[in-house]
């Protein structure tokens, strides 16, 4: 499977998106303008939002990084602090470990750079 391609569980999804959507909401960005940053449809962004279709580790950052919130942030909102950990250790990902959940956004997104 491909880095970044992964996608998250349902429920765990869903209180994550919702933390997302009530972000996107509160600061006025459109659903056109997330579609825009994460490279999908508004139709897509609009499903992943309501939990008619999961998010990639890649759709998940970049939905993160418009609304302007780290992932480590939007999990802890999310009472998804767990997740954080999660992503640190799936081998799929092939992450360094890193200090705290507040390295995890710098270090996924270096991840994400590399070749």
């Amino acid at each position: 499977m491909a880095r970044g391609s992964k996608s998250l569980p349902g429920d765990r999804e869903t209180a994550i998106m919702h933390v997302i959507e009530e972000e996107r909401r509160a600061r006025g960005i459109g659903q056109a303008q997330l579609a825009e940053a994460v490279g999908v449809s508004q139709s897509q962004v609009s499903r992943i939002l309501a939990g008619k279709r999961p998010a990639t580790l890649n759709e998940l950052l970049a939905l993160c990084e418009a609304v302007g919130l780290p992932l480590s942030e939007t999990a802890r909102r999310a009472g998804e602090t767990g997740f954080v950990y999660e992503v640190l250790s799936d081998p799929a990902l092939n992450l360094r470990a890193v200090a705290d959940e507040t390295d995890l956004d710098t270090e996924l997104s270096a991840q994400e750079e590399s070749p």
